[in-house]
């Protein structure tokens, strides 16, 4: 079973290598390769396995229905315009003021939604404000990186530093 996942593993990734010259999607790939090494996994593995196999497929695919989910609730609101409320009222054009607008909204956000949606939300106000792509980079990583901390379970993000020395 190790060698097929393995293989499956090596095949995918020098897929993903040869995007440009193959012309292939490489999120396709990974997506097929990583199903494909589930399914292996699933029917190679042990009696007692498929119920740990299921435990974990249905974690990891809780947390992918929750962000297509929220990607799509954010993207309807896109399309119909809904971030034009927030945008038209952030006039200011200089870096410092706007990374302390941005900051304060998303940290008022994720006090009310969930920490990821926040993350997605705040990335596409920043799209729809900075037209520099290494500009919004910056601003994207910096704002988004509480939420996503606190989402990820990082404990600074969630609580303040212990001194139980």
């Amino acid at each position: 079973m190790i060698t097929a996942l393995l293989l499956i593993f090596v095949a995918g990734y020098t897929f993903i290598a040869l995007e440009h010259k193959l012309r292939i999607n490489k999120a396709g790939v990974a997506l097929l390769m990583s199903g494909v090494m589930w399914g292996v996994y699933a029917l190679w593995s042990h009696a007692d396995a498929p119920n740990e196999t299921v435990a974990q497929l249905g974690d990891t695919c809780e947390i992918l229905i929750f962000l297509i989910g929220a990607m799509t609730i954010v993207d309807l609101i896109d399309i119909h315009e809904g971030f034009s409320v927030i945008t038209r009222h952030i006039t200011t054009r200089s870096p410092r003021k706007l990374l302390w607008l941005t900051v304060t909204i998303t940290f008022f956000m994720s006090a009310t939604l969930d920490n990821m949606t926040t993350t997605i939300i705040i990335i596409m106000l920043l799209r729809r404000i900075i037209p520099d792509k290494h500009l919004l980079m910056l601003f994207a990583g910096i704002t988004s990186s509480r939420p996503t901390a606190a989402a990820c379970g990082h404990p600074s993000a969630m609580s303040p530093p212990s001194c139980s020395g």
